[in-house]
């Protein structure tokens, strides 16, 4: 299943691009489907950062029919995100702390310039859902898995999108601190 979005944002590319790969624990506040982010290990070298991110979803988010089903653990993910300053854009890879093999999820993050002061935050990524993983093959017979990928890409999707609408928000208060 196909997951992404295209948001404008009023603030530079490489502004917009640095924001996201460097400030995003400082974003929190912006982001409502989140609870926490820790970044736990970055490395840098030859014009690419490479970051392991662990965050935390609201549990606010999981349809009232599922939360006997889902855990506070299964709203953890660890974000592995590759980011390359020269073609503005991060290469990154969802995976979650329990169910391992549960779901793949990968993508693109680029920042593409719409003039000098802005531009469009684009993310395109591909999930698939493998339940049997998770409730044995007899089960996951019962229940369909493009209706728990559309139950993961609801979860997932709106975080993802949302960073645009954060990073803009974070920019203009920066901005207005001078």
């Amino acid at each position: 299943m196909q997951i992404g979005g295209k948001e404008r944002v009023t603030h530079p590319a490489k502004e917009v691009f640095l924001a996201a790969r460097d400030k995003m624990v400082d974003m929190l506040p912006y982001l409502p489907n989140v609870e926490g982010i820790e970044v736990v290990e970055r490395t840098e070298e030859s014009g690419m950062v490479t970051l392991l991110n662990h965050w935390k979803g609201s549990p606010d988010d999981v349809p009232k029919a599922m939360r006997a089903f889902v855990k506070p653990d299964m709203l953890r993910w660890k974000d592995y995100a590759d980011w390359m300053e020269d073609d503005l854009c991060c290469l990154w890879r969802l995976e979650t702390f329990v169910a391992t093999g549960f779901f793949e999820c990968s993508g693109r993050t680029e920042m593409i310039p719409d003039g000098d002061d802005a531009c469009f935050f684009t993310l395109e990524g591909n999930l698939s859902v493998y339940p049997e993983k998770i409730v044995g093959r007899l089960l996951a017979k019962g229940v369909p898995s493009g209706m728990i990928e559309k139950f993961i890409a609801n979860l997932l999707e709106p975080n993802l999108t949302s960073m645009a609408k954060a990073i803009q928000s974070y920019l203009d208060e920066k901005k207005k601190e001078g």
